[in-house]
């Protein structure tokens, strides 16, 4: 899915979505189901485009919430294929942007397309990791709300702060605190530059970022166009929390304003089929969740650094615990000799029979001598 731009307002997203699936390369997954796409939206809207006889570019107005990835996906519904569609949005400054750790730049972040990501890893040591990513507008903006798009199963990041420059003077805006939603609210501020420093204890993989101005509505109208077939009727699933997109095929003509066939605004319903992303399906939905790759429901965190105590790692030999034999004392060869699945260098217990009982050995070497010789005495026996 492509999406242009009309007069775009400041904080809207403009999206390249529907050739491939993002994902950082080591987590590389198979595709997408269907259903899996679909539940990433959480809002659904049936289409029918009647009296038509030849294929027609159809224009429908969707409103998308504030917050919401400008992610639409278009499904006929016999076939359940996607569809090649057009976003048309509004678009107002122009934004660049720029972080403390990559040195080309990370205008990226704010181009308004969905279609890459900045990735932050998090050190061997464990520790929380911080950067900063300053915005920079081409005008002063007025704005309370700060929108975070992540990439696919990642969590949020732990911390944020904000400072505001103001003609050359630095204003916090938002004190560092703990980050429990994708928007981030602060008081309202205008200025033409932000410092957004965030906190992250596991990795971080940002799609994109953007203000949301407050002279503007919650919800925004947008126009969606695709190609309609005569006689069939398409399901338009958006308002995503997450970032998917589906291969749709070749894509048509549809900026194009001729021949096309306006439509009346259709009241969106919930999507039945939307739930949180939730990879390693421990009950707790991966934005939220202290270690979002490895299930632990109970999310214990007993050195309350912010990472799950499965994805910790209190020794620091490299091994995450849900994987170390022994997660107290490093032993990066996880040497097990007695194959009881604790580590040589903390097990306690021998738990191989012929070493745990020093008498068993001579015991069965005895127990065979006399089966043998009873063999023997018996075919001794025989021969009489």
């Amino acid at each position: 899915m492509q999406i242009i731009s009309k007069k775009f307002r400041l904080g809207s997203v403009v999206v390249l979505v529907g050739c491939v699936i993002g994902f950082s390369p080591a987590l590389a997954k198979e595709a997408l189901t269907m259903e899996e796409l679909k539940s990433a939206f959480r809002s659904l809207v049936e289409v029918a485009v009647p009296g038509i006889v030849v294929p027609t570019v159809v224009n429908l107005p969707i409103a998308l919430q504030e917050g919401a990835m400008v992610n639409v996906m278009v499904v006929e519904q016999v076939s359940q294929k996607t569809q090649p569609a057009l976003l048309l949005s509004e678009k107002g400054s122009r934004l660049t942007a720029t972080d403390s750790t990559t040195a080309s730049g990370a205008s990226f972040l704010v181009d308004g397309k969905l279609d890459n990501f900045q990735e932050y890893p998090v050190n061997s040591s464990g520790d929380e990791q911080h950067v900063t990513i300053t915005i920079a507008s081409d005008k002063v903006i007025t704005t309370s709300a700060l929108n975070l798009y992540l990439d696919q199963f990642v969590a949020l990041p732990k911390t944020i702060e904000i400072v505001a420059r103001i003609n050359g003077v630095e204003k916090t805006v938002l004190a560092k605190e703990n980050v429990s939603r994708s928007t981030i609210n602060f008081p309202k501020t205008s200025a033409q530059e932000f410092a957004v420093t965030l906190g992250y204890v596991q990795p971080l993989r940002i799609r994109e970022m953007s203000f949301s101005q407050d002279n503007l509505a919650s919800t925004k109208e947008n126009s969606l166009r695709f190609l309609a077939l005569p006689d069939k009727k398409y399901s338009v699933y958006f308002n995503a929390d997450r970032y998917v997109a589906a291969y749709t095929g070749e894509m048509p003509n549809l900026s194009e304003n001729k021949d096309v066939l306006f439509l009346k605004k259709v009241i969106a319903g919930n999507n039945p089929v939307y739930q949180k992303s939730d990879v390693d399906k421990d009950g707790v939905p991966d934005e939220i969740d202290n270690c979002v790759q490895i299930a632990n429901a109970n999310q214990e965190d007993l050195n309350h650094n912010g990472r799950g105590d499965a994805c910790d790692d209190f020794d620091r030999d490299g091994i995450i615990n849900a994987k170390d034999n022994c997660r107290d004392v490093p032993n990066r060869d996880q040497k097990d000799t007695d194959l009881d699945g604790i580590g040589d260098v903390c097990d306690a217990t021998e738990n191989r029979p012929l070493q745990n009982q020093p008498w068993l050995p001579m015991a069965l070497i005895l127990a065979v001598a006399g089966v043998v010789g009873l063999l023997f005495a018996k075919a001794i026996k025989a021969k009489e």
